[in-house]
């Protein structure tokens, strides 16, 4: 099969962790769960920035490292509206909330 090069990366970091790699330079987490994921492995754990965070949900396996992470980083945090007001009362102010609706 011929690989396509399109100038990001996609890195699975475990369950349903993604690490996107903008040709631009900017870094999107996708369900932020790496210290306690047994399926990430540890070199992946470290990030030097993350611009975007998206939340597809509530449960820990998919946000547990949502709080460090934001707060170490301040990235964009697109998530549905319940998860937006818990993470505001965690100290996370750069929240981008949305409904799964129309």
């Amino acid at each position: 099969m011929k690989k396509l090069d399109r100038g990001f990366s996609l890195t699975w970091l475990g369950h349903n962790t993604f690490k996107l790699s903008t040709k631009g330079g900017r870094v999107v987490l996708l369900d932020p769960w790496v210290e306690g994921n047994p399926s990430c492995p540890r070199e992946a754990r470290a990030f030097d920035r993350i611009d975007v965070m998206s939340i597809s949900h509530g449960h820990g396996d998919h946000m547990a490292d949502a709080v460090t992470l934001g707060k170490k980083f301040n990235p964009t945090v697109v998530c549905n509206y319940e998860i937006h007001v818990y993470l505001q009362r965690k100290g996370l102010t750069a929240t981008s909330p949305m409904n799964k609706g129309g």
